[in-house]
């Protein structure tokens, strides 16, 4: 394809350059203050000042403008250009009256930006200062004869263009070039109203003094509009595969997309070689080959390499030409209007998505179970927000792997169920070239706004399914959820899930992250207490500044440790802290932290909210024996240990707690935990507002060997 010069640019800087030399372009050679009337003992100011006409530079052979300034007599030159470069642009607008706002505004935006001078004859030739007032006045003249010259010149070069770019396209036809056809068409679409704008620019600067001269002869912009579409009217596109096919759900279409472009021609259909194609998403998401070219067959493919919305039951694809490569210099405004005057050619293919309910390696008990951990991850989102949410594969908690059934499965039900929430749109993960381990990367890297991860465990004869919503750009917390349900109510026999054996402390190979070691804190529990532990809130929602109370109950008296799990990952040691340091409390009473009435050494403080906002999680373990699990680093009263996320002592910090907590007698302690929900100031909204439809309720599936289906009755059934 010939390359061509962008004929809107060429247009602009030689037009509107006239423009900016009046406003500035002689500015470089101007900056010595000029002779003022009023250094030579003037007091009456002269004609031109009051807005008459100058008696040595005339208005009907000059454009003039007049500048006033308080600072000096460069300042007033520099004003008097600009109004000569105001007066040209407000007389050809009015001589324009049909000229868009919008193209006006980008020429405009032109001529703000040209700085060189390349209008002749501009200068600054009187000025005056008024001695009482303080003004100094300047006055700037541009000869007509000179400038309209300049401008006939202008005239002709785009005369010329215009007529080329109609020759080009009467050519490409004949040669059955459709792409050189339409650029030349489209180019010249673009660039005849410039023509327009250089005469009414020779109008406003020639007035009479040149009397009428030879125009001279270009085609309009109504020619190239009706070329153009006689073309594309003969252009016919056909589909021949790929259209109104069905996927399942997480699969890529089997069929590629192919279309067939052809020219029609007396009656001959010629097919049309080199034609840029573009395919693109007009509903749905997915990655697909988007630009394509066709062969000589007139043949353009493409291929969707994986659908990522599971909120459309279709997605439509459209496909045609794509004007943007046949004309690539055209800006966005012009090409669209051009567009918008002719037959933009184009198809659209229609791929069923199979959203199946359930099938039968799926339990219905265990689909009510994913649908109840769903609610409880979205519930602490802006019911009034718009997320495109990423489910990433459940792990096996004490394995750390992501290989088992029941990985898939629970994604794969929670990306269904949360597809069908408003406001949120479901995507496919994709790892392309990154490690799986590194989840923020790859959730940013699919233009995630928020993600869920989660895992599941056995927990005596249940399987426990726990999830945490995260932000990906900030990566904190969001929400979370914890669902259990027996292993013979979904026929767990087939599934192969770690028991927990602790080997992460002892197994040297297990280099856990700070995040997996976050999480087992705050999962850690004994099997079987000997006492009771409950840690409650003055309340559940909370905003930056506001003051924070916990109340403990314990039944045996312990040695507590209150550990806040910010939203960001810090976590922070409440109590003991710096101005407590006794952490043994009371049974069978309320026990407020910060303690409404410290005894001894110890003194008052105060809990405030801090940043960041989000899901603040709060977990308490009180020891019968033990007062300090670690050695907390508190240097003053004001103090409070902190375990930081991705440093070694951080993570030290952790494996050192949970060891003590497991390796000890499991009877000796008890743990409790409590949510509250950190909102920003000035942020407001309800949260659980955001809500799943009602699904349906899935057909029994029947029995199968070695899957789930060979099920206890529900209590429904009963």
């Amino acid at each position: 394809m010939t390359a061509k010069i962008n004929p809107n640019i060429a247009f602009l800087f030689m037009i509107f350059s006239l423009l900016s030399a009046c406003a500035g372009g002689l500015a470089h050679k101007q900056k010595q203050p000029i002779t003022m009337q009023g250094e030579l003992k003037t007091t009456l100011p002269p004609q031109w000042v009051l807005g008459k006409e100058h008696p040595t530079f005339p208005m009907s052979h000059y454009v003039v403008g007049r500048g006033i300034s308080k600072e000096n007599s460069v300042s007033a030159a520099e004003n008097a250009r600009m109004d000569l470069a105001k007066t040209i642009k407000v007389n050809i607008r009015s001589k324009m009256m049909d000229f868009s706002t919008n193209r006006w505004t980008q020429i405009e935006s032109v001529v703000e930006s040209e700085v060189e001078a390349v209008l002749e004859g501009v200068e600054i030739r009187d000025g005056w200062f008024d001695e009482s007032k303080k003004n100094y006045y300047a006055y700037a003249v541009m000869n007509r004869k000179i400038a309209s010259q300049s401008i006939r010149n202008r005239i002709k070069l785009v005369a010329e263009r215009l007529n080329w770019f109609l020759d080009e396209g009467a050519k490409a036809m004949k040669q059955n070039d459709i792409v050189s056809a339409l650029s030349s068409y489209a180019s010249g679409y673009m660039e005849a109203p410039n023509l327009q704008s250089l005469k009414a620019m020779l109008n406003v600067i020639a007035q009479k003094i040149e009397g009428n001269k030879k125009e001279f002869y270009a085609p309009k912009q109504l020619t190239f509009e009706s070329k153009a579409r006689n073309l594309l009217n003969n252009i016919s596109i056909a589909i021949i595969s790929g259209n109104k096919q069905t996927v399942k759900l997480s699969n890529a279409p089997t069929e590629p997309l192919i279309l067939k472009l052809f020219l029609h021609k007396g009656l001959t259909n010629i097919p049309l070689k080199g034609v840029p194609v573009k395919f693109e998403y007009a509903n749905g998401e997915g990655f697909l080959d988007e630009e394509v070219l066709t062969d000589d067959r007139g043949i353009a493919q493409s291929v969707v390499r994986k659908i990522i919305s599971y909120n459309k039951t279709n997605h439509r694809i459209s496909a045609g030409i794509d004007f943007k490569k046949i004309v690539p210099g055209g800006s966005e405004i012009s090409l669209q209007r051009f567009l918008d005057r002719v037959k933009n050619v184009k198809t659209e293919f229609i791929i069923n998505v199979e959203k199946a309910n359930i099938i039968s390696a799926k339990s219905s008990f265990l689909r009510q179970r994913t649908l109840d951990l769903a609610k409880q991850v979205i519930h602490n989102i802006n019911p009034n927000s718009n997320h495109a949410l990423g489910v990433f594969n459940f792990r096996d908690f004490h394995s750390g792997k992501s290989t088992n059934t029941l990985s898939k499965i629970v994604r794969e039900e929670l990306e269904e169920i949360l597809s069908g929430v408003e406001g949120i749109t479901v995507r496919e993960i994709s790892y392309r070239n990154h490690q799986k381990t590194d989840k923020t990367k790859v959730a940013l890297d699919n233009n995630l706004d928020i993600y869920v991860i989660g895992d599941y465990r056995l927990v005596g004869d249940s399987i426990e399914i726990r999830a945490r919503l995260i932000e990906a750009v900030t990566n904190n917390i969001r929400g979370s959820g914890r669902v259990s349900m027996r292993k013979q109510d979904i026929n767990s026999s087939n599934l192969k899930i770690t028991e927990n054996n602790n080997s992460f402390l002892s197994d040297p190979d297990m280099d856990e992250s700070y995040d997996e070691l976050k999480e087992r804190l705050v999962d850690l529990e004994p099997k079987h207490p000997s006492f009771k532990l409950k840690v409650s809130t003055d309340k559940a929602d909370y905003r930056v500044g506001e003051k924070l109370n916990f109340f403990i109950e314990t039944s045996m008296s312990c040695y507590l440790t209150l550990l806040d799990f910010s939203p960001d990952g810090t976590i922070t040691v409440l109590f003991p802290n710096g101005n407590h340091k006794n952490n043994l409390i009371p049974p069978n009473k309320t026990y407020q932290i910060p303690p409404k009435n410290p005894s001894g050494v110890n003194k008052a403080f105060s809990l405030m909210i801090q940043k960041p906002s989000g899901l603040d999680r709060i977990k308490a373990f009180c020891h019968l024996q033990n007062p300090s699990p670690i050695k907390f680093a508190i240097r003053d009263r004001t103090d409070y240990h902190k375990i930081k996320p991705e440093t070694v002592q951080g993570k030290k910090d952790l494996r050192k707690l949970i060891e003590v907590f497991l390796t000890n007698n499991l009877e000796q302690w008890a743990e409790a935990y409590n949510e509250i929900y950190i909102f920003d100031k000035g942020i407001t909204y309800t949260r659980g507002r955001k809500t799943i439809p009602i699904l349906e309720k899935p057909e029994k599936p029947k029995d199968m060997i070695g899957t789930f289906g060979n099920e206890l009755p529900t209590p429904h059934d009963q």
